[in-house]
């Protein structure tokens, strides 16, 4: 009896760290998007706060839509922690379109 108990309360237990530490992982793949959703909504609501006409929200909303275009990275900051011959393929490859 107490062993079958046992059993239940470390199977549910395992289960439960298996879920939380599955969902923390998708979570974290999605970190950026929610990032720039984030900063998003915060101008939107400086907007709203600050009462500003219609057709300058629509120009920053496209502002913050060109500048990040829904990644929210710093390049640079990635690229400075590669190694100098995995940068230049990486740099590379990003420009193929322009050497070819």
């Amino acid at each position: 009896m107490w062993l079958t108990l046992l059993s239940m309360i470390s199977g549910a237990t395992c289960y439960a760290l298996f879920l939380g530490h599955t969902t923390n992982l998708i979570q974290s793949l999605d970190s950026s998007r929610r990032q720039y959703r984030e900063k998003l909504k915060q101008v939107e609501e400086y907007m709203a706060y600050r009462k500003l006409p219609r057709d300058i929200r629509v120009r920053i909303g496209d502002y913050f839509e060109h500048r990040y275009q829904g990644k929210f990275f710093n390049e640079d900051t990635i690229l400075d922690e590669l190694s100098e011959r995995l940068r230049e393929d990486v740099i590379n490859y990003n420009c193929r379109a322009l050497v070819a």
